[in-house]
């Protein structure tokens, strides 16, 4: 009866260290400054640094270009964002390659 409860207990435990370790290490969300929104799609900075008021020009896009991911996502996400904020992005694991990369944005949270 130990024994079962036991390994009832650590299998209990593996799969909380594996959910912790899959969203933290393996597929951490990502944190940056909301640079363009272009239609369902935002392009961010992984600067959190960056102070944007208004529209970027677009020399100011393109200095920010090398830093960024766009990052598709859903209306109802990305209807309270807006340029400047900053925001923590959790994405799916394709990674479409271009410059900047694309990616599926699954959450979009805004920082501060």
């Amino acid at each position: 009866m130990k024994r079962t409860i036991y390994w009832l207990l650590a299998v209990f435990i593996l799969i909380i260290v594996s959910y912790t370790l899959y969203d933290k290490v393996i597929n951490p969300p990502y944190k940056g400054t909301v640079v363009q929104i272009d239609g369902n799609n935002m392009l961010v900075a992984a600067d959190t640094k960056i102070q944007l008021e208004g529209e970027p020009s677009e020399d100011e896009v393109q200095s920010y270009i090398n830093d960024s991911i766009w990052f598709s996502t859903s209306e109802d996400q990305i209807a309270n964002v807006k340029v400047g904020d900053k925001v923590k992005v959790s994405s799916g694991d394709f990674v479409e390659t271009s410059l900047p990369p694309r990616m599926d944005a699954i959450k979009v949270k805004k920082l501060r």
